[in-house]
């Protein structure tokens, strides 16, 4: 899977103003653990790598670059129409990442990656289906050092799946 997000922050009466921009680059495992006739409860194994832009606060607007990686674990629940030709869902991961650089609200380092996103799966042929996910994320250090603001951005993730 691969897909874009992005967080703009322009607040001059509270001093902040940033960019974060990232590219995802995700592999995903889906493992069904609860499967009826037209409804799944799936776990979800998804590492990544990310390549990122921002820019910090009173640097005049200068681009920098960064990466992230790290692993998702999630949960997966899909309700599947017309002999699984088509299937929404809603998926809930978090996991632990490594973010390279970031704008003054938050620490470089050890983070942590929360998502909820909902999606859409078209079945292309018998066991190949194309992927498309928008949802939210935030990343942060859950309160475990001082310049902890987080970021948040709203992403677009596409891709394809193949079932084994």
């Amino acid at each position: 899977m691969s897909g874009y997000g992005e967080q703009r922050i322009k607040n001059i009466d509270v001093g902040e103003s940033y960019t974060y921009d990232v590219k995802f680059y995700e592999f995903q495992y889906y493992y069904a653990f609860c499967r009826k006739e037209k409804f799944s409860m799936e776990f979800l194994l998804q590492p990544q790598y990310n390549t990122t832009k921002f820019v910090r606060h009173g640097t005049s607007g200068k681009l920098e670059k960064g990466y992230e990686f790290g692993c998702n674990l999630g949960l997966l629940f899909r309700k599947n129409f017309f002999d699984d030709f088509l299937g929404f869902y809603t998926l809930l991961s978090v996991g632990p990442h490594y973010v390279s650089g970031t704008p003054d609200r938050q620490d470089s380092g050890f983070i942590f990656s929360d998502n909820i996103s909902v999606g859409m799966t078209i079945q292309l042929n018998e066991k190949t289906y194309l992927d498309i996910r928008p949802g939210i994320r935030h990343i942060s250090k859950a309160g475990l050092t001082r310049s902890n603001g987080g970021i948040n951005d709203l992403n677009l993730t596409v891709g394809f799946f193949r079932n084994l």
